[in-house]
């Protein structure tokens, strides 16, 4: 094999590799710590993003002589949960609407202050519904902040009547800074790129996951190199793509472009769960006999895979657009095809000599042999390459259900318990306060 392919014959630099998987519980929480707090330019930006709209809104609320912190803190909740950008019509509907919010606060609490027992019933149904809905509609963290500005009004009129003005004012006063600060920084300030953040970290995961793969192709004919060598870490990035995405499907209105995303996160996960596969497979400590016959056939195939996950990684850095380096991928993939091909053809010309080795040394190459095909079926497809879209025929419906299903809202029983706890909660805590 070349040295140009990536796979040679001496063991490759290791550091790809995950660590040792610690022996104690304050190994492990070490081991955790240090890859969840890992610095990265992602992170770094965020956090000084946070920083400085927080800064803003505690310097401007400050000017303004806001006594409550309600500008710095709203500002913090909604950059900190990194909602979807703020538009200018959002910003306006999110103004009224809380404008709204302030004024009813006021007018019930003062009728409900009158029957403290109506009360509890009031909260615990405005604090469920408002809370399905929001959670339903997947609503952006600043229309809760009009859940927490109404409860505050309310409570205020009720706890201590003689500070409702001053105190509603000054509420209203700070979230509609933090709103204005919002939408200064999604737009103008500092604007997010989440859909570049998402293909960036999409191609740095396969970019990741070819050089495990070089690894285990380097330790699977050695059983001194194989020592030497750790498996793909045990964790998926699938939370934190999937909430990138979930930014990206409100900002970006392709919903053809929002399919090639997803599609793009569901293979980087099964790409690297084979990667996991085929690293551990590779440090069984079994003979190695039969697969030393096939070694040219399996470096043919590391060599192709090689190719074909640096060519796929830079297609999704470059930003998965539909008809870039076809050329090449056909190539790539015709090359991984007759690889895979002369794989197959030799472990089947081979079967007498496998039947005869241990049962051991044969379950493990059939399962590295069936893995590699897995991944080969995995790349035969690029992100843009959707299969036809399934038709499903409706789902049944509850009677119960259809007014939720009418406003579009999640049919999710675990959503209505949250809710409904949601809602006990702010009701008791009216009634300790």
């Amino acid at each position: 094999m070349s040295a140009g392919t990536g796979i040679g014959r001496s063991l490759p630099d290791t550091r790809v590799a995950a660590p040792d998987q610690p022996s104690g519980f304050l190994e492990w929480f070490r081991s955790f710590l240090a890859q969840e707090l890992a610095p990265s330019p992602r992170r770094l930006r965020t956090t000084l993003r946070i920083a400085l709209m927080t800064m803003l809104a505690s310097g401007l609320g400050s000017s303004l002589q806001l006594p409550d912190s309600y500008a710095p803190l709203t500002t913090w909740r909604i950059f900190s949960t990194g909602s979807p950008a703020l538009g200018f019509v959002e910003l306006n509907l999110l103004t009224a609407v809380m404008i709204t919010s302030e004024a009813s606060s006021l007018v019930l609490a003062g009728i409900l202050s009158e029957a403290p027992w109506l009360s509890l019933a009031f909260i615990f149904g405005v604090a469920t519904t408002s809370t399905y809905v929001v959670q339903g509609l997947g609503l952006k963290s600043a229309w809760v902040m009009i859940q927490i500005s109404f409860f505050a009004t309310f409570f205020t009129i009720a706890l201590t009547p003689a500070e409702a003005g001053t105190s509603t004012a000054y509420a209203f006063a700070g979230i509609a800074l933090a709103y204005a600060i919002t939408y200064l920084g999604d737009n103008f300030i500092w604007p997010e790129h989440v859909e570049r953040d998402l293909l960036d970290s999409l191609g740095a995961r396969i970019e990741r996951n070819r050089r495990h793969l070089e690894v285990a192709g380097v330790g699977y004919f050695s059983l001194e190199a194989a020592a030497r060598i750790k498996p793909p870490p045990l964790y998926t990035m699938l939370a934190t793509h999937l909430a990138l995405f979930g930014k990206v499907r409100k900002e970006q209105p392709d919903p053809r472009r929002r399919e090639i995303l997803l599609s793009a996160i569901s293979q980087g996960e099964q790409i690297h769960h084979a990667a996991i596969v085929l690293g551990y497979l590779s440090q069984a400590d079994v003979p190695r006999v039969m697969r030393l016959k096939l070694r040219d056939e399996l470096e043919a195939v590391f060599a192709a895979f090689d190719v074909s996950l640096r060519d796929r990684a830079t297609h999704t850095i470059a930003g998965l657009r539909e008809g870039e380096g076809e050329a090449a991928r056909r190539a790539a993939w015709t090359r991984l095809t007759q690889a895979l091909e002369a794989l197959r053809n030799r472990t089947t010309e081979g079967m007498p000599d496998l039947a005869a080795t241990s049962g051991a040394e044969a379950s493990n190459l059939n399962s590295f042999v069936r893995e590699l095909h897995r991944l080969g079926q995995i790349l035969r497809r690029t992100p843009e390459e959707l299969p036809p879209a399934a038709t499903y025929a409706p789902p049944k419906r509850d009677e119960q259900m259809r007014l939720a299903a009418s406003l579009g809202l999640p049919q999710d029983p675990q959503m209505v318990r949250h809710s409904v706890r949601t809602g006990i909660a702010v009701a008791v805590a009216f009634v300790v306060l």
